[in-house]
């Protein structure tokens, strides 16, 4: 009960500061999240929660210290409860203004885009490592999010931000050859299609950096 409560009461104290703009509070109320959920299991209602206040921070978070302590904390929950977490998270990423609804990525949309495409990453090296594991709804959504993220990117990061992302994503790409996949993956039908066209450029794109 004693543990129970200790984690509600992290839980309660994570939502109040989630949105500080103290870099050294952000990181302090991450490291007691870190802690307090290490090695437990948490209700299904409280990753959706938490999933909820993470999609708080993309708009938020510009510092890499802050964006490296929240992703240490997801990366803890995808070992602990892969389908749960890579389920509600995916979802947030979509309901939350990281995507822009009306397809004009802008430089706020792509700078979040940039953090959440980091998050997917690290689901796709955690959750999906296995080839098995990539196939169903859950994989389908990953990919449908990757790729409306990465529009993001494309059309609104500054060019670090691209290049970076561009560099990452080619190196998991060859590692898992999700090339493939999001060819396949990706329904001509699908609500991302008028997304594709940026895609296979980016596809493109990541070939001739290969090149350099």
């Amino acid at each position: 009960m004693a543990a129970d409560t200790q984690v509600s009461d992290t839980l309660k104290k994570f939502a109040v500061k989630v949105t500080t703009a103290s870099v050294r509070e952000r990181k302090e109320v991450l490291g007691e999240l870190k802690q307090c959920i290490s090695g437990k299991e948490l209700p299904e209602t409280a990753i959706k929660g938490l999933c909820k206040l993470f999609c708080l921070t993309p708009h938020r978070y510009r510092d890499a210290a802050s964006r490296r302590a929240l992703l240490s904390v997801i990366g803890l929950l995808a070992e602990s409860q892969p389908e749960i977490l890579a389920t509600s998270l995916l979802h947030c990423l979509l309901n939350s203004g990281v995507i822009s609804k009306n397809g004009a990525p802008s430089k706020s949309t792509g700078s979040a885009a940039f953090t959440g495409l980091a998050w997917t990453c690290l689901l796709v090296r955690s959750v999906f490592s296995a080839p098995e594991k990539r196939e169903g709804p859950i994989w389908k959504k990953l990919v449908e999010v990757q790729s409306l993220l990465l529009a993001e990117v494309v059309g609104g990061a500054q060019a670090p931000a691209l290049r970076s992302t561009l560099k990452n994503l080619s190196n998991m790409w060859k590692r898992v050859r999700m090339v493939w996949s999001w060819r396949s993956r990706n329904d001509p039908t699908d609500s991302s299609k008028k997304y594709l066209g940026k895609v296979t450029m980016v596809q493109c794109i990541i070939t001739i950096l290969d090149l350099l």
